[in-house]
């Protein structure tokens, strides 16, 4: 009766359909049957495992999605906050999730090797990195009241700007700024070199171009964070300038034309 549902399959179910199509083809097998007939099952076991791949970071894609809602702005003392090791634990558990789907049996196809799964794996996996970098330019641009920190609270007579953690406390503008400014450091110098190792470890053989384009996305929403924050800054340096500098009504207009020069 649940046949006709149409819930599209997750990473785990196909998992398990592969690892039954691979026993049924290990039966066959040993009953001497065609090789014609053999292959078909093959052709089957690739595009179930091709399937497998896709989902698994489609449905990755939206797990990074949610991943903000996570966000406690609790500082370590490396300057960061868990987001990072968040993301990088949901990619760990990913390649995990796909070894066994994607590990060849004896006579199948390494998935790695298609064209065509190399193209899609990397766009989809480069679109990951891409969603959780949106993800804290979001988190940078909330307002007060969009973040949930009740339980959370910071002595601005601290020293350490995010140091002492009490009750009732939400980040300024430029708290989050700076927060998220030091999360992309840590992207750029750990996470995502920590995650091109896990790539290469896993199959992935454009692990290198999945990690340079996600550098260079992290880069571009650092320049903007950091203009942003050196805008706020400087905003009210220039309006208590700035009346000062039309005090005297000093007009180009209305002085002498330079002689003698």
């Amino acid at each position: 009766g649940g046949w006709n549902t149409k819930i599209p399959l997750t990473g785990t179910w196909l998992t398990q359909i592969i690892h039954t199509v691979r026993l049924s083809h290990e039966a066959l097998s040993a009953l001497e049957i065609p090789n014609d007939l053999l292959q078909v099952i093959q052709d089957l076991l690739l595009d179930l495992r091709m399937h497998c791949l896709l989902v698994t970071l489609q449905h990755t894609a939206e797990d990074v999605k949610r991943l903000p809602e996570k966000e406690d702005w609790i500082v370590d003392n490396e300057g960061i906050t868990s987001l990072p090791a968040q993301f990088e634990q949901c990619m760990v558990q990913m390649l995990q999730s796909l070894k066994e789907p994607m590990d060849c049996k004896p006579g199948e196809v390494n998935v790695f090797q298609l064209e065509l799964a190399q193209n899609k794996a990397c766009e989809l996996c480069v679109g990951i990195m891409k969603v959780f970098i949106n993800c804290l330019e979001q988190l940078s641009t909330k307002t007060d009241g969009d973040i949930d920190t009740s339980h959370l609270s910071v002595d601005m007579a601290s020293p350490d700007l995010f140091g002492s953690v009490h009750e009732d406390f939400s980040p300024s503008s430029e708290q989050r700024l700076l927060i998220i400014l030091s999360n992309c450091q840590y992207l750029e110098r750990h996470t995502f070199l920590n995650l091109a190792e896990h790539l290469e470890k896993h199959g992935f053989t454009t692990a290198e171009k999945i990690t340079r384009v996600s550098i260079e996305a992290v880069r571009q929403l650092d320049e903007r964070l950091l203009e942003s924050y050196i805008e706020k800054k400087s905003d009210p340096i220039v309006g208590s300038l700035e009346p000062g500098i039309y005090a005297g009504y000093f007009d180009w207009k209305d002085c002498l034309l330079p002689t003698g020069v």
